[in-house]
């Protein structure tokens, strides 16, 4: 039996056109990410921050079988990510003067946030298995069976006033069901290459909200920074995220 050994990042190896079995190499990218929110009672801004890998795949394909391989391995890695926003709060009101109304007070500080993500090695590896037509697309089962992605999570924020500061951390665990169900290959390229688009899927498994320390400066800005994850779960080759939501509590008068 003869192979076809490719790499899809157009780096080509070897081709034979009698070939029955294909072998196509690349990189998966996985996508982790929480946003930041903040606003009164309901968020008024929203801003995505990304944790991003890359993850070596390989896909076997033996046509005479009718079967498919797919394997590869998480990297262990440690990501970082975080952002830098100026926030502006409604403080208080001075008092009035007839026959203007009273004035508005307004304060303003920097929010930064920094995170951390560290990811342990995984290999996957779904051995031959055989694959169908289900109407629209040839497909296979994509259940891996080997359980969780058990990932530690740091996030920590640092707010500025001109006369203040305020900081605090947290570390909690984020952990991930690997998700079956079955898995479609993409064979336009055939026989160049096939792939299986969005291989990887999780779902997060339920994490209680952590609330960090909160802001109360004394110019009246107030600041409460909660990490909550998001309820969805993840869609196509990626981790739902965590929610960092920075609420203003209260107006001063």
């Amino acid at each position: 039996m003869k192979k076809i050994l490719l790499a899809t990042a157009s780096i080509l190896l070897s081709v034979d056109s009698d070939a029955a079995v294909l072998t196509s190499a690349s990189s998966q990218t996985l996508n982790f990410y929480h946003p930041v929110v903040w606003g009164e009672t309901i968020p008024t801004s929203v801003e995505y921050l990304w944790f991003t890998t890359s993850v070596p795949t390989t896909v076997e394909l033996d046509v005479e079988t009718s079967t498919i391989r797919v394997y590869g391995a998480i990297p262990a890695v440690t990501l970082t990510t975080g952002s830098v926003d100026n926030l502006t709060q409604l403080v208080g009101f001075g008092p009035p003067q007839f026959p203007f109304p009273p004035e508005t007070i307004y304060e303003s500080g920097t929010l930064t946030i920094s995170a951390s993500l560290t990811i342990p090695a995984t290999v996957f590896d779904t051995g031959f298995r055989p694959f169908s037509w289900n109407g629209s697309s040839y497909s296979f089962d994509g259940d891996l069976g080997i359980g969780s992605l058990n990932t530690l999570l740091a996030v920590g924020y640092e707010f500025t006033t001109e006369q203040e500061m305020f900081s605090d951390n947290v570390s909690l665990n984020r952990n991930y069901d690997f998700l079956g169900g079955q898995r479609s290959i993409a064979a336009d390229n055939y026989p160049s290459s096939v792939a299986v688009p969005n291989f990887l899927r999780f779902s997060l498994q339920p994490t209680p909200a952590v609330r960090m320390e909160s802001v109360a400066a004394n110019n009246g800005f107030d600041l409460q920074i909660t990490i909550i994850p998001e309820p969805q779960p993840t869609l196509l080759l990626g981790i739902t995220g965590l929610m960092v939501t920075v609420l203003r509590r209260r107006h001063r008068s």
